[in-house]
């Protein structure tokens, strides 16, 4: 909530331009369902795409490709404490040995592309379902990476803070 106005604002995803937004978590189950969203840094970096310019030509660059990785990696608690990662772990419902193996890959990675499949190996086993995008803004809560989510309630017309874990309270 803005302390100045006491409103709640739009989340832009990661790495955003202004206007230029771009969807966080995916819509429907295909095969390259997380390409589209604020994890596309990851998803070229791992499927064989070249690295993204490195001269300025007005799309995004090299730098910020791996930026995006990085910041892909804090919301999926690759680069966070070990109770931060438990904590992701369970708001994620992804099994805590795989984001410690990939915690671990991260941190032991030399390239971008390196870094990118530790962070897919978390992206392939988070849930396909209804409640994905609470995961993703859950945890990127937990690492930091933006505020508490805030959810709107459409039968009170009422905004309340999203829980740490499940659904929200009926």
């Amino acid at each position: 909530m803005c302390r100045t106005h006491g409103v709640h604002f739009t989340l832009y995803p990661l790495g955003h331009v202004p206007y230029g937004r771009r969807i966080i978590v995916p819509v429907s189950k295909a095969d390259n369902a997380w390409e589209p969203t604020a994890f596309k840094a990851v998803v070229d970096a791992t499927h064989g795409k070249p690295a993204w310019s490195r001269k300025p030509d007005g799309g995004p660059g090299w730098w910020t490709q791996r930026r995006h990785i990085g910041r892909a990696a804090t919301v999926l608690g690759l680069r966070a404490s070990k109770r931060q990662t438990e904590r992701v772990a369970g708001r994620l419902e992804v099994e805590l040995a795989i984001v410690a193996n990939a915690t671990r890959d991260y941190d032991a990675a030399r390239g971008f592309r390196s870094r990118a499949r530790a962070a897919e190996c978390v992206l392939d086993a988070v849930p396909m379902d209804g409640q994905v995008l609470g995961r993703v803004l859950g945890a990127g809560w937990i690492c930091g990476a933006w505020p508490r989510p805030w959810l709107w309630d459409g039968t009170t017309y009422r905004t309340f803070p999203a829980p740490e874990r499940g659904v929200a309270p009926a």
